[in-house]
């Protein structure tokens, strides 16, 4: 049997990312600048509005104004949506007095201290040898799957050749198998992981280098459960496309789901190429994902978005 020879640790979120009705109100999940107007947002208390960014984070009585042809989305931490055109500009961010309810309630808090993070908190896990074992490994990040079925691997491509997955558990598992170039979907004929149960992963190149290590573990059914309805709640919202394939996105990575979040923003992207929040969010998911390449790609693209 595996020992654990570190617990989890969480990265804490941003004071920020509370539900104190003085703090943050609203963020901006859609800012689309149109070919002949952008938009602006002038914080409280200020006279000189700013360029509006992706995901920026809004305090009540900030504006939100839409020029021309531009337009925005307001998520509020009650859960409500507000599209700002130059129709309903300058629209001022007002805290309602009124708190998230029902199944939304938890997801949007959440949403909330993801979004005002400038990274994703991780958590690390290292697994010591297995019993007898003098030495403890290195501590990796863990990876979150809501299934077996989901378990999907990649990491930097560069080295040539075939490489080689090794996935070892706490429950005695030991399964190998070789790999291409990324990305690995583990095969529906290998064993299924259990739930809850840390199972290490190595993948290692041709000449033996180590280039990806990971700890993963499939959620438990209760906690599936509760996913899919808060996923559902999300879905039912009046919340644009966009605006809830973020929500989601933000949800899942809030439980360390990286790699459905990561799937939810890119099938988005696929839909909506130039809204720069979810490429701002991808970009933050790649950055956990250890893949910085991607990431930087994806940031340097929100920023000329929101450019435009």
């Amino acid at each position: 049997m595996w020992r654990v020879a570190l617990l989890v640790v969480l990265l804490a979120l941003p004071a920020a990312a509370s539900a104190d009705p003085k703090g943050w109100e609203a963020v901006l999940t859609e800012v689309r600048h149109g070919p002949h107007g952008g938009i602006l947002v002038t914080r409280a208390g200020q006279s000189l509005p700013k360029p509006a960014e992706p995901l920026m984070m809004l305090n009540p009585d900030d504006q939100v104004t839409a020029r021309a042809d531009a337009r925005a989305v307001v998520l509020f931490r009650g859960g409500m949506t507000q599209t700002v055109t130059l129709a309903s500009s300058p629209f001022m961010v007002r805290w309602s007095g009124s708190e998230p309810s029902g199944a939304l309630k938890q997801t949007v808090l959440r949403l909330f201290g993801i979004f005002s993070s400038a990274s994703i908190p991780q958590a690390y896990v290292s697994l010591g040898a297995r019993s007898g074992g003098a030495t403890s490994k290195t501590p990796a990040t863990v990876l979150r799957f809501l299934s077996s079925e989901a378990l999907r691997l990649d990491w930097r491509a560069g080295l040539s050749g075939t490489h080689e997955v090794r996935i070892t558990g706490e429950d005695g598992l030991d399964w190998r198998s070789p790999a291409a170039m990324p990305p690995f979907s583990y095969p529906p004929s290998a064993p299924r992981l259990s739930p809850s149960v840390f199972y290490e992963v190595t993948v290692r190149s041709a000449t033996g280098q180590v280039v990806e290590h990971r700890i993963v573990e499939v959620v438990p059914p209760a906690e599936r459960v509760t996913v899919g309805l808060e996923l559902a709640a999300i879905d039912g919202s009046d919340a644009p496309a966009p605006t809830k394939a973020l929500m989601r996105a933000g949800y899942l990575a809030s439980l360390r789901l990286l790699p459905d979040a990561r799937r939810e923003l890119e099938t988005a992207i696929t839909a909506r190429p130039a809204e720069p929040s979810l490429r701002m969010f991808l970009g933050r998911v790649y950055e956990s994902l250890g893949r910085s390449d991607l990431a930087d790609a994806q940031l340097e693209l929100a920023r000329a978005l929101t450019k435009r």
